[in-house]
């Protein structure tokens, strides 16, 4: 298969720079374990199975109740009643507690990344065999043609080799919107990436990328992406048509490279990737 190099030059390809993040996720005891206190003023706490008000809720704790933090992760931020922060603390049985209704000696120590659990391969058959199946079903769930959903991630993700990617599996490059990652991403995460104007002229900056627990959550968020935000309602006129399809997206402003669209038709035409779209 021929190798296009596109991903690592393409500016506004978040994933491209994902080696240079900021902040990264963390699933994973970074040091020593340090005990809290429940903090809500008499309610009781909710601990979630993800950093995250949208993640499923465990269980609730009495107000003053012993909590293990085994360490802590940047999400969500939350107003509560010991303060306002995005740390979300990781307990010992992998749960998760909002720092802002704890009370502890001393802030926890960050959480090691841990490696996303259903990453697929990063050589590029590997890659184009793991991923057509979620593409395939994006495409029935979302109208989004599976050839162009495998196009983004490789390009985004540059084949799954990214930090972004590999840290917070994002393989799209999707960003938080004044601090909100939605219903499926649990997190947001700084990270420096390229920008383009419309001239073509690059630049770096700072922005927030959505964090999620599974490959297989990015790519569903793909789909939603495009279909819950109206810039991106022309493109649906294509759904039967990738190379359209894919324009559209890129002239809707998916990502800022000037050549977006040409890239993704490339890397269609050059793997084949039509025939997931059947």
């Amino acid at each position: 298969m021929p190798k296009f190099g596109i991903t690592a030059i393409a500016c506004g390809v978040a994933a491209a720079v994902g080696a240079m993040a900021l902040d990264s996720p963390a699933v994973s005891a970074g040091g020593a374990a340090v005990t809290g206190h429940a903090h809500t003023a008499g309610i009781r706490l909710n601990v979630r199975s993800a950093p995250s008000l949208g993640a499923a809720r465990v269980r609730t704790l009495a107000d003053g109740s012993r909590l293990t933090i085994a360490c802590r992760v940047t999400a969500q931020r939350i107003a509560g009643v010991a303060r306002t922060t995005s740390d979300w603390d990781r307990l010992s049985d992998g749960t998760y507690v909002s720092d802002a209704n704890v009370s502890r000696p001393v802030r926890p120590t960050a959480c090691i990344a841990a490696a996303v659990p259903d990453a697929p391969p990063t050589d590029q058959a590997g890659f184009i065999h793991a991923v057509a199946p979620l593409a395939r079903q994006s495409m029935r769930d979302w109208s989004v043609p599976a050839s162009v959903t495998m196009a983004q991630a490789i390009l985004e993700s540059d084949w799954g080799r990214s930090g972004l990617s590999r840290a917070n599996a994002n393989y799209f490059g999707i960003k938080c919107f004044d601090g909100v990652h939605g219903p499926i991403a649990v997190s947001c995460r700084t990270y420096r990436t390229g920008e383009c104007d419309r001239k073509g002229r690059c630049h770096t900056t700072r922005a927030p990328f959505r964090g999620y627990l599974s490959v297989r959550d990015s790519f569903r968020d793909h789909g939603r992406f495009l279909v819950v935000n109206s810039r991106y309602h022309n493109a649906f006129r294509y759904s039967r048509d990738p190379d359209r399809f894919a324009a559209a997206i890129a002239a809707a402003g998916y990502a800022t490279s000037p050549h977006y669209g040409r890239d993704l038709v490339r890397v269609m035409r050059g793997y084949d990737l039509y025939r997931y779209d059947t």
